[in-house]
């Protein structure tokens, strides 16, 4: 190897993959003398960047060192190269001051990377920059769209907005459509954004910050989890700004208000649009593009793509192709039913599949023309409906299993479209015998089916969910009289048992976009079973930890009860109930009393004083005094709590234990730490009994005995304790939720006492970010961490000098 190559090769092993390529042009540099170095790198700013990603580092070329070192100079930087091998080449050290522009590195290095974007054939697929963003995988049936590819790269290379036009199915089910365009785009082109690609949903307006606080965990922005979520989007937004070359996906927007809000006004950022809008305002300067039909060809290779045992020239795919108009949806869909029945000699020939979709009554139908549907002006929705029906013509009302699975279709698209169906809560929905077995295998094979005609997405867990186009479908074409109301009680008993028995995050995550969709359906004509939902909809975002939601929840679902189930106070005290115990949270103390005793006389009334219901009114109120001070009263009622439940439930039901639970706190502030002791330990074994160890309930046991030993200075059974809960309460719900905050509180007291100042300094601040988040900052909880930050803090400083 010769000494050239020597160096070409130990600088591009050293330098960022980007700029491995300027290895050979760095080489050269070191043979020149200064003037001309400077005026090269006047000329090609990408080499000051490969420099400057050098320094600190020291090489070996061909068993000489080479060394790089950063030096700040005024306003300039200055990189010095020394080592023996310069040494061997010039025989002294070579200094080279960089422009002066604060992110010149990154900048240069993206705009050249930017640059080398091809505008001519498409790149190959590669793996995407980091950071990125990017919920979708590429379509491996995606086919041809070359010149729409190529628009895009022009287009977006040069800086402008671009939107991919009007076509009804272009977002459609299998996903060689505007949106998979757009996949398609990020997955080639995205390698050439230096700052990241980021694929934001626009579907759901209100979620849309969320969305953008999701980018910005993506972009990893220091201190970025413990912003409250407007900072977040402001810190976004800011990042999004800067001249760094970034890919913005802005998915399903379909309102030019919303692409003018949160478009960024400035900076290097493209922004690909998706959408049925083909005419965008000019204030916008929004390049649209309309995506047309596929070709002949490629819609006959996307045919083959399922079929590859078929000969690529088969007549009847042109056929196929033709009759369908070259749609891509209908293709996919087409194209998938050929797969599934391949093995069938009726259903999987070609020829057969031909004379399905001329067959003239099947054109007919009123579900494929899309009466009483507002059609595109293309009239391409038509033939969306048509390609559906081809599916669910093979579900037959009379064969039980196919019958099961129009029921299952039916119920599915009363759920919020395009959203994560769990498979449970979808069986929930039939309402089938819990112990009937033969049912079950029943359900399993219908879904079985609704999966085999291509109807629905399903991932690893055996979750489906519908595209909403095929939902709308789904709702005009299936007749299932009870679905509504099957689908209410499905996911109320369903929710139910994961917030009482289960408490699985992650489910109740996936559960509450159902339950919010539901209740907007419902919000402007409630009924007594649509108040239920909402009624549900704020237990859910209780659990989550979202109280300002549910407390409006609430709130409205109290409203609309005492206007619409006068003659049922019994749901409205079940409302109270919930509402008090939210304020409550919220440390709303006589707000949450009023609610309470307000539900406590109405089911004193109908139940009698020695009931549960109204044991379950005088915990609360017990919980309440307890907060407010009046620790006899709160002992008198939790007593009087604890005599009723073990008259009506035994010595070891799960209720028993939340009593015990109650009591104990009780205890601690009397500063009966052997009472209190005694009292959470018992709640613990039943709570272990019921659940096992890992529940929100044995976390909070394992909490209260910590703080106990903490108390009495017991520091190495606390810690363990208290490590615990934490363990169990970031498992179940996450790393930001309040019970993970109180986990960290205690936690970092304990290292205090411990001497650990560090630890117990990074786990309050933790645990304030959380609470200042969730509770606002003049929370007594809050303003609890604040104080014990800045005691530790002083330690710390004090440890320090």
């Amino acid at each position: 190897m010769s000494q050239q190559d020597a160096i070409i090769t130990a600088l591009a092993a050293a330098l960022p993959t980007e700029l491995a390529g300027h290895a050979g042009d760095l080489a050269a540099l070191l043979s020149r003398d200064p003037a001309a170095i400077a005026t090269e790198i006047a000329a090609r700013p990408v080499l000051a960047v490969a420099l400057a990603s050098l320094a600190g580092q020291t090489i070996a070329v061909a068993g000489a060192p080479l060394q790089f070192a950063r030096h700040q100079i005024g306003t300039l930087q200055e990189i010095t190269i020394s080592g023996g091998y310069v040494h061997q080449i010039i025989g002294t050290a070579i200094s080279i001051q960089l422009p002066p522009v604060g992110t010149y590195r990154d900048l240069a290095s993206a705009l050249e990377l930017l640059a080398a974007m091809p505008l001519d054939d498409p790149p190959p697929h590669a793996p995407l920059p980091t950071p990125h963003r990017m919920p979708f995988s590429r379509n491996p049936h995606f086919v041809g769209r070359g010149d729409d590819l190529r628009w895009l790269a022009a287009t977006l290379k040069g800086g402008a907005t671009a939107a991919i036009g009007q076509i009804a199915a272009a977002t459609g089910l299998g996903g060689v459509g505007k949106t998979n365009l757009a996949t398609e785009f990020a997955h080639r082109y995205g390698q050439f954004f230096a700052g990241g690609v980021f694929w934001l949903s626009f579907a759901d307006p209100q979620v849309i910050t969320a969305e953008i606080a999701a980018c910005g965990m993506a972009l990893n922005l220091p201190g970025f989890a413990d912003l409250k979520i407007d900072d977040q989007v402001r810190r976004v937004m800011a990042a999004w700004q800067e001249a760094l070359p970034r890919l913005l996906i802005f998915d399903n927007c379909e309102d030019e208000a919303l692409l003018a809000q949160w478009r960024p006004t400035t900076g290097g950022c493209r922004v690909l649009v998706t959408s049925r809008r083909a005419i965008w305002s000019r204030s916008l300067a929004v390049a649209s593009h309309p995506l047309g039909i596929l070709s002949r060809e490629e819609s006959i290779a996307l045919l083959h793509k399922h079929r590859p045992d078929l000969a690529a020239d088969d007549p009847w795919l042109a056929a196929i192709a033709e009759e369908l108009g070259d749609l891509p949806l209908a293709l996919h869909l087409a194209g998938s039913f050929l797969e599934t029945y391949r093995q069938s000699p009726t259903f999987g020939n070609p020829a057969n599949f031909f004379a399905e979709l001329r067959d003239q009554r099947l054109l007919d139908h009123d579900a494929l023309q899309g009466i009483d549907v507002t059609p595109s002006p293309t009239n391409h929705e038509l033939h969306v409906a048509r390609t559906f029906a081809l599916s669910t013509n093979q579900l037959s009302p009379s064969d039980p299993v196919d019958a099961l699975a129009r029921r299952i279709l039916a119920r599915a698209a009363c759920l919020a479209p395009g959203e994560t169906i769990p498979r449970d809560l979808l069986f929930a929905t039939l309402e089938l015998a819990e112990d009937d077995r033969a049912a079950l295998r029943q359900a399993e094979r219908g879904l079985r089916r609704v999966v085999d005609v291509g109807l629905v997405d399903i991932d690893a867990d055996g979750a489906i969910s519908l595209h909403r186009l095929v939902t709308m479908f789904i709702e005009r074409s299936i007749v299932d009289n009870q679905k509504q109301n099957a689908v209410i009680r499905g996911i109320e008993k369903f929710t139910i048992s994961y917030i009482d028995d289960y408490l699985d995050i992650i489910i109740i995550q996936k559960i509450i976009v159902h339950l919010e969709f539901l209740t907007q359906q419902f919000i402007n004509q409630p009924t007594d079973q649509t108040i239920a939902i909402m009624l549900l909809t704020g237990r859910v975002l209780t659990v989550l930890g979202d109280y300002p939601r549910a407390r409006d929840t609430f709130e409205m679902v109290l409203r609309e009860s005492k206007r619409l189930q006068e003659d049922n106070p019994d749901f409205i005290a079940t409302v109270l109930h919930y509402t008090g115990a939210l304020a409550f949270r919220q440390n709303d103390l006589n707000y949450a009393y009023r609610c309470q005793i307000e539900a406590f006389n109405i089911r004193k009334h109908i139940w009698g004083e020695q009931s549960l219901e109204v044991a379950a009114s005088l915990f609360e109120m017990g919980a309440i005094t307890y907060l407010q001070g009046n620790l006899d009263e709160a002992w008198r009622l939790q007593k009087q709590v604890l005599k009723i439940r073990k008259r009506e439930l035994g010595k070891h039901h799960i209720h028993i234990a939340a009593s015990y639970h109650q009591l104990g706190a009780i205890s601690y502030s009397r500063r009966n730490f052997s009472q209190a002791h005694r009292f959470h330990t018992a709640a613990l074994m039943i709570r272990q009994n019921t659940f096992g160890n890992v529940h929100p309930d044995v976390a909070a046991s394992l909490f209260e005995l910590g703080t106990i030993a903490l108390e009495m200075l017991d520091l190495t059974n606390a810690q363990k304790q208290l490590e615990k809960s934490l363990e169990i309460r970031e498992k179940i719900y996450g790393s930001l939720h309040l019970e993970t905050a109180g986990s960290l509180n205690n936690l970092a007291i304990n290292y205090c006492y411990q001497g650990k100042f560090e630890q117990a300094a990074d786990l309050m601040r933790r645990a304030l970010s959380i609470r200042e988040q969730r509770l606002g900052l003049q929370h007594p909880y809050t303003q609890d961490s604040r104080r014990s930050l800045a005691a530790i803090e002083q330690r710390l400083a004090q440890k320090s000098t």
